[in-house]
C-alpha cells in the first residue's frame, strides 16, 4: 500500500479547490509544477476556463518551458485537443507583454526594446 504524504489534503486543495486563490510555497522537488498542472486541467475539465485564458507566471525560462510542456501533456491526456494556454513565461516575458499590447498608455516606445 502506498503511504501518503502529510500533506496529501494541501495537495488536493491546490488540485480541486477551483474556486478558491492560494499561494503554495515549497521547496524544489516537491510537486509545486505537478499540482499546478493538475489544478490547470482541472479549471479545463470543469468548463471553468479554456486554455487560451489561462496565465501561469513563473521566475525563470526553463520553468516556463516545463511548465509549457507539462500543461500540454496534462491536456493532451486529459482528451483536450483546444489548444495552447493563454500565456506561460517568466515574470519579465509577461510585463514585457503587457507593455507590448500597450505601449502608448505606458508612455513607451511602440518599438522599444527590453535591455
Amino acid at each position: 500500500m502506498t503511504k501518503l504524504p502529510p500533506d496529501q489534503p494541501a495537495r488536493d486543495a491546490i488540485r480541486n479547490d477551483l474556486g478558491v486563490t492560494m499561494l503554495v510555497e515549497a521547496a524544489a522537488g516537491t510537486g509545486k509544477t505537478t499540482n499546478l498542472v493538475h489544478r490547470m486541467v482541472n479549471l479545463v475539465l470543469q468548463k471553468r476556463a479554456k486554455p487560451s485564458t489561462i496565465a501561469a507566471i513563473t521566475f525563470t525560462i526553463k520553468a516556463a518551458a516545463h511548465l509549457r510542456e507539462s500543461f500540454q501533456r496534462g491536456l493532451e491526456q486529459a482528451g483536450i485537443t483546444e489548444g495552447a494556454a493563454g500565456f506561460i513565461g517568466t515574470t519579465h516575458a509577461f510585463c514585457a507583454r503587457l507593455l507590448r499590447e500597450r505601449p502608448v498608455e505606458a508612455g513607451l516606445d511602440p518599438e522599444f526594446r527590453e535591455v
